[in-house]
């Protein structure tokens, strides 16, 4: 990630080919005033300052040293964790680690430029909230859905003709197969019926990572009633700009 005080002086030798307000916007991403998130300039001009890589380089700084600002303003015990161009912040809790915000900031060849209206201009990257959600119905189905393969397991029968105990064999493999599968799906079983009531350590994770939640999405000026676009069972759209998403990742439990 980019140090402020390369940013800095960067940012003054654009100064002079920059009008005043491109300018100032810059300089107060740059001292956190707000984050690159809010709607302080239209996709227009967003589309416009894309093309430079120092607006890119001080967006990026912006949305993760103002994560770590506001995590660190909740007074948890967080860690820091970098994969590559992958930025991620995590809960140090007792029982378990957690994670509370993501920037995926990579510039590969499939997502690097976004073409609009034949202009292309550099991503600034993917920013990854994270939920957690009480949800009984959820359990609900997801057990069944497991009794009911556990059904399917115990009186599937052997396809293959030979004796399924010959060493080796087609049968013998099939045999083992099915019971890592039954295996698997009774350790699940087990598990989904314990969240028939939540333990304590279930409960703080709801609290701390809705906490973070909120926060976040404060700060980006949206809140939880806004209309989001379903990616998939467990994400959703919350924003898209020119060059940059915000992305809800959801635990159900």
């Amino acid at each position: 990630m980019h140090k402020k005080e390369e940013l800095q002086e960067t940012l003054k030798m654009y100064k002079g080919i920059l009008i005043n307000p491109i300018a100032d916007y810059l300089n107060s991403l740059l001292e956190l005033e707000f984050s690159v998130v809010r709607d302080y300039i239209d996709d227009t001009n967003r589309n416009v300052l894309a093309n430079l890589d120092i607006y890119k380089r001080i967006a990026q700084y912006n949305i993760y040293t103002r994560a770590l600002n506001i995590i660190g303003d909740s007074g948890l015990s967080y860690k820091k964790e970098e994969e590559n161009t992958n930025l991620s912040v995590i809960a140090s809790l007792k029982f378990e680690n957690i994670k509370l915000f993501a920037f995926d900031y990579s510039n590969g060849l499939n997502n690097s430029s976004i073409i609009q209206e034949e202009i292309v201009t550099e991503r600034i990257g993917d920013i990854f909230l994270y939920q957690t959600l009480e949800d009984g119905k959820f359990r609900e189905e997801k057990l069944e859905k497991v009794m009911y393969k556990l059904e399917s397991l115990g009186n599937a029968k052997n396809p293959y003709k030979s004796n399924p105990y010959i060493y080796e064999g087609p049968a013998s493999y099939w045999e083992i197969k099915r019971e890592r599968e039954i295996r698997k799906y009774e350790t699940l079983r087990k598990e989904l019926e314990r969240w028939k009531e939540l333990s304590d350590d279930e409960k703080r994770e709801i609290e701390i990572t809705n906490k973070v939640y909120e926060m976040l999405l404060e700060d980006y000026g949206l809140t939880n009633n806004s209309k989001d676009e379903e990616i998939s069972e467990d994400m959703k759209l919350v924003k898209k700009m020119p060059n940059l998403n915000v992305i809800t990742k959801i635990n159900r439990m």
